[in-house]
């Protein structure tokens, strides 16, 4: 996954393209969606979120730590791992909006784009948890729920 972001990032280098992130972002969209519709698997992958984090990782490193955080607060606090995705997607472009007010180098328009798109993608490849969310049979991480109080 790196690896296609990095191959990316020397193949565009030196070329007059204002956003060279386009193509980094394509490359690790396309990573992204071979995780969750592999080919041989018969198109049954993940969700996909993992291989985001990697993307993001690769392309805004000082975003990850704090949509890892929000993810694991979540999820202590639900015990549901999907609603920890889901909520730290949603942050993400909140999140990349806001460091540059922080003195972090701003993320690229393409990036900053593609971040207001993810939600919508894990909340695409999370629909039948939501369903069983609404149903109440979604399994929890109940080991990660510490202030869980239990009888």
């Amino acid at each position: 996954m790196a690896a296609s972001i990095l191959f990316s990032t020397c193949f565009f280098k030196g070329t007059n393209l204002p956003d060279s992130g386009v193509f980094q972002v394509l490359c690790g969209f396309c990573a992204v969606l071979g995780h969750t519709y592999p080919v041989f698997a018969e198109f049954k992958g993940g969700k996909g979120v993992a291989t985001l984090a990697g993307m993001m990782i690769a392309l805004f490193p000082q975003a990850v730590p704090i949509c890892m955080g929000i993810f694991t607060v979540t999820v202590i606090l639900t015990g549901y791992t999907s609603v920890g995705s889901i909520i730290a997607s949603a942050f993400l472009p909140v999140i990349l909006l806001i460091f540059p007010l922080f003195g972090f180098e701003p993320a690229e328009l393409s990036l900053l784009i593609f971040s207001l798109l993810v939600p919508f993608f894990v909340i695409f490849t999370h629909r039948s948890n939501i369903s069983r969310l609404r149903m109440g049979e979604e399994n929890r991480f109940e080991k990660a729920m510490i202030f869980n109080k239990r009888a």
